[in-house]
């Protein structure tokens, strides 16, 4: 997690395996001046570069990379 990133209430961070046999897993990576909305959930393997918004309610899917400056709200990357 960089410097002066947040996350806010309720978000859901998944690092591993969350059920049998899922293929997916991996580090979550948080850049600098990052905030991470209500509710929003987190998979395996995502990166946030820096200087990202991530809107409330939304998913980032195994793999997804968010770039500067990208907002999102009640999506999901896959």
């Amino acid at each position: 997690m960089g410097h002066s990133s947040n996350l806010q209430d309720g978000v859901t961070v998944r690092t591993a395996k969350t059920y049998i046999g899922a293929p997916r897993g991996g580090h979550v990576e948080i850049g600098d001046r990052v905030t991470v909305g209500h509710a929003v959930v987190l998979e395996g393997g995502v990166t946030l570069e820096d200087e990202v918004l991530v809107g409330i309610g939304a998913t980032l899917q195994h793999g997804a990379r968010a770039r500067p400056w990208a907002i999102g709200l009640g999506l999901t990357l896959p």
